[in-house]
Order: structure tokens, then sequence, then C-alpha cells
């Protein structure tokens, strides 16, 4: 839970520079008049105001957004709802003046903090602003648009809320940041290390990619080297991209394969004569037992050849 202490607003007459209360056409009168003496507003807890809420609050926006004079505004406890603040949030994108302003105890929610913090974005003069005490609940979604609108704001110095949510400690460090800042440019320190990227060049830096703009969804941008996705083979290069190196070339010499397509060459099969058993024994008998011998003797088939079992003579005396 993040607390940041807020400052006390008073409708009492004017005692220790307190500004003394004033009826709300009056301060709208006042703020389109530009008067130089008008430079803080307090209509916080006003009965006529809460009772045309958004109607005062739309005048009270109109007439801030050309006031050059007034330095402190305070609305609270007057009923603002998501659709008032907004008037108010336009005021911030074009007021240059304004340091301080009071919203706490109204009645907006995420809707209208998304817009205040769309309009703080690019405010460079407003130093704290208090939303304590609203009747609702801020989201996920509005505390993400805070975070993104510190990715170019660095004036901001104090918000006042409670908040029941992890974005909370991302928010307070973007606050010390902006804090840090203001003491380094006080003191005629650099600041370009503690710069969000869209910020850096206007104070010297590297020109280069700015990506942190109100367009996009986070304002902690990862380093390029740990981002980068190589792309794949059916996807072309963007412009500008350095292409990936191709992987060196390596041969591998694989074993030839036989293919099903050739026949395998079978060694020729030779016949051998066999002459008719002779009638008589004698030295006839003798040759032709010889002879038959010799053909049933298997032979030593030569080296990658087949035997054919096929040929020969299988014979029996």
């Amino acid at each position: 839970m993040s607390t940041v202490p807020t400052a006390q607003t008073s409708q009492t007459p004017a005692v220790n520079n307190k500004p003394a209360p004033i009826a709300p056409s009056r301060a709208v009168q006042l703020l389109s008049e530009d008067d130089p003496s008008f430079l803080e507003c307090d209509l916080s807890g006003n009965a006529t105001y809460a009772m045309k809420s958004a109607a005062f609050t739309k005048e009270i926006g109109l007439a801030l957004k050309k006031n050059t004079k007034l330095t402190k505004l305070s609305l609270s406890n007057l009923g603002i709802t998501d659709t008032s603040v907004k008037f108010i949030a336009d005021a911030l994108r074009e007021n240059k003046t304004l340091t301080y302003l009071n919203l706490s105890k109204n009645k907006f929610g995420s809707p209208g903090l998304i817009d205040l913090a769309d309009a703080i974005t690019f405010n460079s003069t407003l130093l704290e602003i208090d939303l304590l005490g609203q009747s609702q609940q801020f989201g996920d979604q509005a505390l993400s648009k805070v975070i993104q609108m510190f990715s170019h704001n660095i004036t901001l110095k104090n918000i006042g809320w409670r908040l029941n949510s992890r974005q909370s400690f991302a928010i307070n460090k973007l606050i010390v940041r902006n804090n840090e800042i203001e003491r380094r440019l006080a003191t005629g320190k650099s600041v370009l290390d503690i710069l969000p990227e869209a910020r850096k060049v206007e104070y010297g830096g590297t020109p280069g990619e700015v990506t942190d703009t109100p367009g996009d969804t986070e304002s902690t941008k990862i380093s390029d080297e740990n981002s980068q996705v190589p792309n794949s083979p059916s996807t072309p290069h963007s412009t500008g991209e350095a292409k990936p190196k191709p992987a060196p070339n390596r041969s591998v010499t694989a074993a030839p394969a036989l293919s099903n397509s050739k026949e395998v060459k079978k060694p020729p099969t030779t016949t051998t004569t066999i002459p008719p058993k002779p009638q008589g024994g004698g030295k006839m008998l003798s040759r032709y037992l010889q002879a038959a011998q010799a053909v049933d003797a298997p032979k030593e088939p030569e080296q990658g050849k087949k035997i054919d079992t096929t040929s020969g003579w299988r014979g029996c005396l």
C-alpha cells in the first residue's frame, strides 16, 4: 500500500496565506478574466458547487484552459464523476501555470484516472495531485496508464492516494526518479542516466529511436539485445534491420545408398555336362565317379558374387 502525504486546504478567511472561501460562479469569472491576483482557488466541500457539480466542473475546466495566473486549485469533496473530471483533464493539456491540484474525496474511478494520466503525460508544470479517498478503486489498467505517463513526464513529484496494487511500487519508483531529476537539475548534474528514453535528446543525449510514447502499453522497455527475436524464414526482414548471418556450411559425406531402381546383377550360371553312367566297371566307372564328385563339391564363390543355388546338378548315384 502506497501512502503519499497530501496538502491541506481550507475555506476559512485568508489566514497564514490560505485562500478565502469563494462562490463557484465568482471563481469561474476570475479564472475566465485571467485575474492576476487570483493565484489560488479552493472550492472544496462547497455545497452550491456540489449541487451542480457537473456544470461547475465543466465551467472551471473551460476557464482553466486559457488561464495563466492560477497556481493552486482545490476541488475536493464535490461529487466529481468520471464524466466531469474529463473537463479538468482537458484543461491540464493546455494550462501552463497550475502546480497543485486537489481532486480528493470525489466519485471518479479508473476512466477518470486514465483521462488525467493522458493529460498529465505532456504537462510540465503540475508538481502535485491529490487523488485520495475516491468512492471507486483504481484498476490495474488505469494504474498501468499512470506508469506509462511517466515515460514522458519528469515533473510530477507527488501523488496523494492509497493503493492496494503491486503496481504502486513501480509508481513510487518513478516519483522518486522525478524528484531526483529535479534535484540534479538544480545542482547542475547530469540526468541522462535516469531520464526516460523519450526525453534524452532534449537534454543532450544521443539521438535514438524513441519508443516511449503515449500509445505504448508499457513504460519500462527491455533492451534491444534481450528483446530481439530471430525472424522466421517466412518473415521478410524490415528495412533497416540487420539480417542474421547465415550459419557456416558444413558438408557431411554420407554413405551411398543402393538405389531401388537398379537391379543387382547375378553371376552367370555354368552348366556341367556329365556323361552317362557306364554299364560296366573298371576305369570307366572310376572316371565317372570322379566327375560326379567334382560337380557336387561346392565352389568357393568369388568376392561380391552370390552363389546360384539353382545351378549345378544334384544327383544321386
